[in-house]
């Protein structure tokens, strides 16, 4: 099945990664993403539980191709098209 996946989709690495975040929520692997809502224009919702039920919900922000070919940001991998924001 997975190989049917790889060859209908491309696959990718991440893009994002919370280790450098201080503040984040989770002490453990996130083990399941699950879409929240999308209003419009603004930002895309998803929330993530991790291993241990801990659940924190982030804002999908998709970056100009301008601004993806600028590393500002730590978390994100080069080339990365869309950014998290995590809701506190």
């Amino acid at each position: 099945m997975l190989k049917k996946l790889k060859s209908k989709y491309k696959v990718l690495g991440h893009v994002f990664t919370t280790d450098a975040l201080p503040e984040s929520l989770h002490c453990s692997p996130i083990t399941r993403l699950t879409f929240v809502s999308k209003h419009g224009s603004s930002p895309a919702t998803i929330a993530a539980m991790d291993e241990l039920g801990v659940v924190s919900s982030w804002s999908v922000i998709e970056l100009s191709a301008h601004h993806a070919d600028k590393i500002t940001d730590l978390n994100l991998n080069i080339g990365a098209r869309y950014k998290l924001l995590e809701n506190f």
